[in-house]
């Protein structure tokens, strides 16, 4: 009965009405920077029991997207019963018309013994690289050394890998490590610079965290790290997010523990970045996601809330740069627990943005509900008609 009550809480408390009641702005919002034209559900499990033996897909989280060309769209997470079991590993789904709907969700990777998590992409053109950790947080059974002669257990045991693929996702190469070292992990999409390199934003697993890039000069086979990003004292800096502006300079954004999003930039292609900066933008404690369109408009999405809050999720526009943001447009919202549901959090979060067409975006996130006996993810998705 408290597995139900868990579950009926988290669908009646979720944003399902249809596109129209997303569309409203609170009173007094006047610019905001798109519609939303439609909503659908990348993947959904029915269970949410983290102790149930059959539970292998209820928990759904940290999902990313990108464009394989035509309509096909391809989006990809981290599934399991729960937050870093070993049974934890990546689906993906493709849709053939632009994310409208998905295809049945498919193991992409499965590394035995270890959580695989945190899968991202960087589109190479005719190749899409797929990059993602795995690594081991539970001590039992004891596992002191992997067969690689690598630490077991904890950050030292995390290591970044990627898959190829040239057919549009169909199919995938063998998984091998970037060369990061230990405890280097991604979270968001990286991106095909100007000059044809590759960069992919990074962020070490110690406490606290620090940021970096990783850059590929030819076309993914071998990989140098970027400088160190740091914030004052124990603020952090986390999961980044990049994105390249039509003057070809760089804009990151930083996952912190202040209550503001942080802002870095780069003139060099990620050789160097400016000391980051304290936005006056209010955000969580989460991942965010930075996008840059091809009509040059910078796309944010992330939880403008409180700490430890994530209960909503915006998308705003910048014109110049990151300057300056628009209003925001609300994607999807729900509401905290009360003190009398089996719940510790209900969350709308990580979020990750593609381009179908000139300012036609489609965005993905990860609509949870987490308690001692309910972990439940459902990767969303929404089409944004921006202005």
């Amino acid at each position: 009965m408290r597995l139900a009550l868990c579950l009926i809480v988290f669908c009646s408390s979720a944003v399902a009405s249809p596109a129209e009641d997303l569309r409203d702005i609170p009173i007094g919002v006047t610019s905001v920077p798109g519609l939303v034209e439609s909503r659908s559900i990348v993947f959904e499990d029915e269970h949410s029991d983290p102790y149930d033996r059959t539970n292998l897909h209820g928990f759904n989280h940290a999902p990313s997207v990108t464009s394989l060309g035509d309509d096909r769209v391809m989006c990809i997470w981290f599934s399991g019963p729960f937050e870093a079991s070993v049974h934890q590993l990546i689906l993906g789904s493709i849709s053939k018309d632009g994310g409208k709907t998905w295809g049945e969700a498919t193991v992409v990777n499965d590394t035995p013994h270890v959580s695989d998590f945190d899968p991202a992409f960087v589109n190479a053109g005719r190749r899409t690289l797929l990059f993602f950790s795995n690594g081991r947080w539970e001590t039992r059974p004891r596992m002191e050394r992997s067969a690689s002669g690598r630490p077991g257990i904890g950050v030292d045991s995390f290591h970044m890998l990627f898959k190829t693929s040239d057919d549009q996702g169909r199919s995938w190469s063998d998984a091998r490590e970037v060369g990061a070292g230990p405890g280097w992990n991604c979270r968001s999409n990286g991106i095909r610079l100007h000059n044809g390199e590759l960069l992919l934003p990074t962020h070490h697993l110690q406490d606290p965290f620090t940021s970096s890039v990783l850059i590929s000069s030819d076309d993914g086979q071998t990989w140098q790290r970027g400088p160190s990003i740091n914030t004052p004292g124990t603020t952090g800096a986390a999961e980044p997010s990049v994105a390249q502006l039509p003057d070809e300079s760089l804009v990151m954004v930083l996952r912190t523990r202040d209550g503001n999003l942080w802002l870095t930039r780069s003139t060099d292609l990620g050789r160097s970045w400016t000391e980051p900066e304290q936005q006056d933008l209010p955000a969580t404690s989460s991942s965010a996601s930075l996008f840059c369109t091809s009509s040059g408009k910078l796309v944010l999405t992330h939880n403008p809330t409180t700490p430890p809050l994530r209960t909503e999720l915006t998308l705003r526009t910048s014109t110049d740069g990151g300057q300056s943001w628009s209003a925001p447009l609300l994607l999807d919202e729900v509401q905290p627990p009360t003190k009398d549901e089996p719940l510790w959090s209900r969350q709308v979060c990580y979020p990750s943005v593609c381009e179908l067409s000139n300012d036609l975006l489609l965005v993905v996130w990860a609509r949870m509900a987490l308690g001692p006996v309910c972990h439940s993810g459902v990767i969303c998705a929404a089409h944004v008609r921006l202005k």
